[in-house]
């Protein structure tokens, strides 16, 4: 059960790095005979350079680098009107050629983008996204001092519906910075009539995400009952260390997130594929912290 657990992990991560890698990857659509274009955008807001993968469905999946897709690609500011046309590097990856244009500037805050794609006979392909505001996190325990059993509510703010945020946990141990994303104990979920994302985990819980001990398989077992197989005692500095991503509203409609894009999703107009953006941040607290030690984070 353990070994199956880390090996589900492991696919998971691998399948999100696959994903918000735009220049590694490659794209294999589902062919539509009413689509123009397959496009993929994972654009970090974290980086002054993105790239955004676009292929003709008519090409064939091996074709040589000299199958360019015949249109221009624009990228514009609905807010500002101000538009740029990208240029374009062909990448080979195992021998499939895929186009990727580069996006070269910081997406701003709380911007809504189009993405368009025209052919030469004036048909095109456009996708809008709106980018995530300012992600402030609130971190309250209600306790003179945090300890291994203190309930911690994390809060993550301005995080609108459906925007998603991603937790993952860090702990050094034994030398090693073991991270671990949140998906045991601990989920997220959206507060009634705000934008926020809330969770409750104390410090043996969010060790439980990195260190996880065998999982009874009880129907509707409670997580929170867990022990991690290292004990709060065992941790270095006695620090915590939490990285959070926070992904655009087009992140839960494409679900790409599962190392899967839904190509039906609607998103792409006339086309398929996905466009969207994600930023991320980061952040410590360490036991014997006073509830106005994490205030100030």
């Amino acid at each position: 059960m353990l070994k199956n657990r880390f090996t589900l992990l492991l696919l998971t991560i691998l399948s999100f790095s696959w994903l918000i890698s735009c220049e590694e990857s490659t794209i294999n659509p589902f062919e539509d005979e009413k689509s123009i274009y397959s496009v993929y955008g994972a654009l970090s807001m974290d980086r002054s350079i993105n790239y955004i993968r676009v292929r003709k469905l008519d090409t064939p999946l091996f074709a040589d680098s000299t199958l360019k897709i015949d249109g221009i690609v624009t990228f514009t500011d609905l807010e500002t009107g101000i538009s740029n046309v990208l240029k374009d590097t062909v990448v080979n990856f195992s021998g499939n050629f895929t186009q990727n244009f580069i996006l070269d500037q910081i997406l701003e805050l709380n911007r809504t983008y189009e993405l368009k794609v025209e052919r030469s006979d004036g048909a095109a392909v456009r996708s809008s996204f709106t980018t995530p505001q300012q992600t402030d996190v609130d971190i309250n325990i209600n306790f003179p001092e945090l300890q291994c059993e203190t309930p911690i509510t994390f809060t993550y703010k301005n995080v609108r519906d459906p925007e998603l945020i991603q937790m993952e946990v860090g702990i050094l141990h034994n030398g090693n910075l073991n991270w671990a994303p949140m998906q045991i104990v601990g989920r997220l979920t959206h507060k009634p009539n705000a934008d926020e994302m809330t969770v409750v985990m104390s410090p043996r819980n969010l060790m439980v995400e990195v260190f996880p001990p065998i999982i009874p398989d009880i129907p509707n077992f409670n997580t929170y009952l867990l022990f991690p197989t290292v004990s709060c005692a065992a941790v270095e500095n006695r620090k915590f260390h939490i990285r959070y991503t926070h992904f655009g509203a087009e992140w839960n409609e494409g679900k790409p997130r599962m190392g899967q894009i839904d190509f039906e999703s609607g998103i792409i107009d006339n086309g398929l594929g996905f466009i969207g953006s994600y930023r991320t941040g980061e952040f410590s607290f360490s036991l014997g912290d006073s509830d106005e030690d994490l205030a100030e984070i």
